[in-house]
């Protein structure tokens, strides 16, 4: 996993571009553009795939570090869709009507097609029963690490509730308050009565920060304004402790256990986010290869464990030695993003047959 560890970082580091000057209307637009964001979301939806990627094979440091890259990737997907309604619904007056219909369509058909795409490959090459895949549902173990579908659901739905009467956002953090407690309702049911893994819950808080943001963004430009080098540095430091808080309340205070690791990925996810989100007013990531992965980034996500699981049913591979780890990391690689490409078009032509 090395050489496509490698490939990953200098493509995510030649991607970068830094923006000089103070933090003023012109820098804000330009790093929270949809070109911008949806570029940053490609990048982050590899992250997730190498993530999912080093869980599979051996991995070794520094590139360890990619495990983490799960946590941090998922909950900027969560901030950057609140952060995007908001930006929605204040462009648009009728924003609500049919957004209902509008975003769980175009959630659910690129997924309804990955189910179909999965039950086909392990039903019959994989002899299997189609009952595996509906028993995966119930145990909390949706196909393809599609647990982020049913989670962004059910916070637009949280949404719709809370402003679909206040449309102008006037009572906004009574809205607020009502999406939180949805969230720790929803966190409740998933951990105590489902006993479902923590992979539900544990970034999902990243969503009404996005929304924060997205309301309270001029407040936060002028903040940042005046005081972004100090932010940047405190944003490091959180997020540096936030890694290493495994290792410090172990060391320190003789505390380890499942609990202290699902801290930790809830601490990275948002000291990740944050970082991120600070990190925007002054880099600019939109180019043709990032604007192009984040235009498939969502079919890359749904597709990924598709094609782990399809090398495994189809072909047998089993990345059991170094080189065939490698070998393992790039065809992996190329097949998700070819096979996102192609179901990112079918998906555009059902969606506008579909005419929403």
């Amino acid at each position: 996993m090395i050489v496509v560890s490698l490939m990953y970082v200098i493509f995510f580091f030649a991607s970068i571009r830094i923006k000089s000057g103070l933090i003023d209307e012109k820098l804000y637009l330009e790093g929270y553009s949809f070109k911008n964001t949806n570029a940053l979301k490609g990048i982050l939806a590899l992250s997730i795939v190498l993530c999912h990627l080093t869980s599979r094979v051996d991995y070794e440091l520094p590139f360890v570090s990619f495990t983490i890259m799960g946590s941090i990737g998922v909950g900027c997907f969560f901030f950057l869709s609140g952060y995007a309604l908001i930006f929605s619904v204040n462009k648009r007056t009728d924003y609500m009507q049919c957004f209902i219909k509008k975003r769980f369509i175009k959630i659910l058909i690129p997924y309804v097609l990955m189910l179909v795409c999965y039950a086909i490959i392990i039903c019959i090459i994989g002899n299997r029963k189609f009952i595996d895949v509906i028993n995966s549902f119930v145990g909390g173990y949706p196909v393809s690490n599609s647990w982020y579908v049913f989670a962004c659901l059910y916070c637009y739905f949280l949404f719709w509730v809370s402003f679909y009467k206040d449309k102008k956002m006037e009572k906004f953090l009574n809205g607020i308050l009502i999406i939180v407690a949805g969230l720790i309702l929803y966190t409740v049911v998933i951990a105590i009565l489902f006993s479902w893994n923590d992979w539900w819950y544990k970034t999902i808080v990243c969503f009404p920060l996005g929304l924060l943001w997205g309301y309270y963004h001029e407040k936060i430009q002028m903040i940042l304004q005046k005081h972004y080098t100090s932010i940047f540095t405190a944003s490091c430091i959180f997020f540096a402790i936030s890694y290493l808080f495994p290792s410090i309340v172990k060391r320190f205070f003789h505390l380890q256990g499942n609990y202290i690791w699902l801290l930790n990925d809830f601490l990275m996810g948002i000291s990740g986010t944050l970082l991120i989100g600070i990190l925007l007013y002054k880099i600019c990531i939109s180019n043709v290869i990032t604007n192009f992965l984040g235009e498939i980034s969502y079919e890359i996500y749904l597709f990924h464990g598709f094609v782990m699981d399809g090398l495994k049913y189809v072909g047998g591979v089993e990345p059991i030695a170094h080189a065939q780890q490698e070998i393992y990391g790039i065809v992996v690689m190329l097949f998700t993003i070819i096979i996102a490409m192609v179901f990112h078009k079918i998906n555009k032509i059902l969606i506008k047959k579909i005419k929403i």
